[in-house]
């Protein structure tokens, strides 16, 4: 799988993103859908473009640190699930009366 279906908008962004026209806003977050869906990114103005450029540099990382885990994941999939406990082997008491009676005779 190659391909996300989904990304993260941080709320810390809020503040940069008021600071833009309506307008500009709206071209900010078509260019970000565009990037994410990996199309050509739409021209945006000089305040847009620098909100993007934050913006676009933690989605790829987040983008990368989520197929990170994907392979790791993979990898240890295919080295199955947790290796199965040993079967305790049932106390029966008539071994523990043996054992009983030998250590008796050792201690004589």
């Amino acid at each position: 799988m190659d391909r996300k279906n989904s990304f993260i908008l941080y709320t810390d962004y809020k503040d940069h993103i008021s600071r833009l026209s309506d307008r500009e806003a709206g071209r900010l977050f078509k260019a970000i859908f565009s990037h994410v869906s990996g199309e050509e990114v739409l021209e945006l103005g000089a305040e847009g473009a620098m909100a993007f450029s934050f913006i676009k540099a933690q989605l790829d990382r987040d983008k990368k640190k989520y197929f990170e885990i994907c392979e790791k994941r993979r990898e240890s999939g295919k080295l199955g699930g947790c290796p199965p406990k040993p079967k305790k082997e049932a106390d029966d008491p008539i071994d523990r009366y043996f054992d009983y009676l030998h250590k008796i005779r050792e201690k004589r």
